[in-house]
């Protein structure tokens, strides 16, 4: 089964253009930083010896200052313009991604980005503390320098960081967008308020050549019975497997009666009822436990819809990078030993 559904969503074209500028952008504030710290390195090895007459490349600083100056200058006026070009194509990404039932919020953070600010705020701390240094002695040349050095080092990390942390934003948009579910995919019958009316609606096809039915017990009352009790506090996810790589999710709706959604499943099918209750969470640092493969369910944020992916160890960053931008989620081991399954008659 496919990861990327038929007619797979991509960004614009303008927005992948803004994209590659932004990052160039970065990277040539990147080699303004470099070049600043190679001088500086010069010079404090230069200041530190007992040479008298500098190296070739002290003697240009020194005789080409207002060079140097200006190279100083464009380095400033950079990095301004990748700041307010990160802004900007961060607020033209969260428009991008809201029109799809997408948390534009989540989306856009990354551990990058809040590296890169806090990188940024130490280094403007330590630019402050050496503009008033002495500069009177040879020593207080030399700590100035050093300050210097110091918060361009941070500046480089802040730059590196921010540059991955647009990479993974970028990833984390064509992976939502690629496995994106329209926003007006109707709730199901058992999400409505118990004392509504649900409109008829014909009867789900009964299911054909499931695999692995066989020798699976039929979905009883005292099934439906242990379904409730699970249930109690929380929605659980049950899958319908109606045929072959032919999944879906329905949520079994906290202490309640689950016979809408019994009347909601393709006869004949075979459904899995996982204890384990989806949840909105970080998926920073998550490690499922071992398995060759799993059940993933995915929620949008905004419409509640359900989404199936088979996901396999290799497959489990691209799993998380989406989950972080929607709903609730769930990732379950295919032979999941805690969970409830039977056959429907």
């Amino acid at each position: 089964m496919s990861d990327s559904p038929p007619g797979s969503i991509s960004p614009s074209r303008a927005w992948e253009l803004g994209t590659g500028a932004l990052l160039l952008a970065i990277a040539g504030a990147g080699g303004f930083v470099i070049t600043s710290l190679v001088l500086a390195a010069v010079l404090i090895s230069f200041l530190r010896s007992d040479d008298v007459d500098p190296p070739p490349l002290a003697n240009w600083i020194i005789e080409e200052a207002d060079t140097v100056v200006g190279i100083e200058v464009l380095g400033f006026v950079l990095t301004i313009v990748y700041i307010i070009g990160f802004f900007v194509w961060r607020s033209r990404t969260r428009a991008l991604v809201r029109g799809f039932g997408i948390d534009p919020k989540s989306l856009t953070k990354h551990p990058g980005v809040t590296t890169w600010a806090v990188a940024s705020i130490m280094s403007y701390c330590l630019g402050r503390a050496a503009n008033v240094n002495d500069t009177q002695s040879l020593d207080g040349v030399t700590g100035l320098l050093h300050l210097a050095t110091f918060a361009g080092v941070l500046r480089l990390v802040g730059l590196a960081s921010l540059a991955v942390g647009i990479v993974g934003i970028r990833r984390r948009v064509h992976m939502s967008l690629a496995y994106h579910l329209p926003v007006f995919t109707p709730p199901p019958a058992y999400a409505m308020a118990p004392a509504a009316q649900p409109d008829p609606v014909s009867p789900p096809a009964p299911a054909r050549d499931v695999p692995g039915i066989d020798g699976l017990p039929y979905a009883d009352e005292d099934f439906w019975h242990r379904v409730r009790q699970a249930a109690t506090g929380a929605d659980l996810a049950l899958l319908e497997t109606s045929g072959p790589n032919t999944h879906r999710w329905v949520l079994v709706p906290a202490d309640q009666d689950p016979a809408a959604v019994r009347d909601s499943l393709a006869p004949g099918s075979a459904i899995t009822v996982f204890t384990e209750p989806p949840a909105r969470r970080p998926t920073t640092g998550y490690r499922p436990a071992a398995a060759a493969e799993y059940h993933g369910l995915l929620e949008s944020a905004v419409t509640g819809a359900l989404w199936y992916q088979s996901v396999t160890p290799r497959r489990l960053t691209g799993f998380l990078d989406r989950a972080e931008t929607g709903g609730r989620w769930a990732l379950y081991p295919v032979d999941d030993p805690n969970s409830l399954t039977a056959r429907l008659p």
